[in-house]
Order: C-alpha cells, then structure tokens, then sequence
C-alpha cells in the first residue's frame, strides 16, 4: 500500500514538472517539425529600446520581448521557421535599419525572414529629427 502511495506522488511531481516546463516562456520550435536547428543572435545600437520576437510557425504565435541588457540575445529555431523582428525606439530616437549578416539593411519594421542558416541580425536607430 505504501509503495502504491510513493508511485502515485512521483507521478504526479512529474507531470507538475512536465506543466511547468510547457508554459516557460520564449521561443518554442514548431511540433511535430524535423530539420536543422540555427542558433539566431539578435544585437542593437544604444537607441532601441525593446525588441519582440515572433516564430510564425510556433504552436504559440505569441511574440517575446527583449531588452538591452539581454543583448546580445541568442535562441533556436528549425530551418524554415518564419522569424519576425520589430524593434522599439527609446525616447529622442526613431528606428533606422535592421542588418542582417548580409550586411544589406532593411528599413522595414517589423523585419520577417524565413531561417535557412543561423543569423545575426542588429537594429539600428538614429536620433529623432528636431525641427
């Protein structure tokens, strides 16, 4: 009886362990999806105040947000994945470009790229206009 008890406890310790590490946040690879996983890094200049993050092929297509003292910020994703990069500029800043390892700047915000091969890609901002 007693050993029924201890086994029916570490079950469910184990599937409260399991919940838990299912709802942690950040970036989450798409299920049931095989191929190559690339590390992406994500940098920016002193004007960026926050950057989301959005995996359009995950199961939760809810975006993460990074801030400066995350950065440089490193995660995963499998080959294929649609990648989506919106970056927000401090007070007294407008955003300018995203570089990807191109190194050719993209004005557009937020920046999508479908991942083939790991990326570096850094937000670049530049001083609001003053009239």
């Amino acid at each position: 009886m007693k050993q029924r008890f201890f086994i029916i406890i570490g079950v469910i310790i184990l599937l409260v362990i399991i919940a838990i590490a299912a709802s942690a946040s950040g970036p989450k690879p798409a299920t049931g999806v095989f191929g190559k996983v690339y590390t992406i890094t994500v940098n920016a200049d002193v004007g960026v105040a926050s950057i989301q993050i959005t995996n359009q092929n995950s199961p939760s297509t809810k975006p993460w947000t990074i801030l400066p003292s995350q950065l440089p910020y490193n995660f995963n994703c499998t080959s294929g994945d649609t990648i989506s990069f919106n970056a927000s500029a401090k007070e007294g800043f407008v955003f300018n470009y995203w570089y990807p390892n191109s190194g050719m700047p993209y004005s557009s915000n937020p920046y999508m790229v479908k991942v083939q091969q790991p990326l570096t890609v850094t937000a670049q901002s530049k001083p609001e206009a003053t009239p």
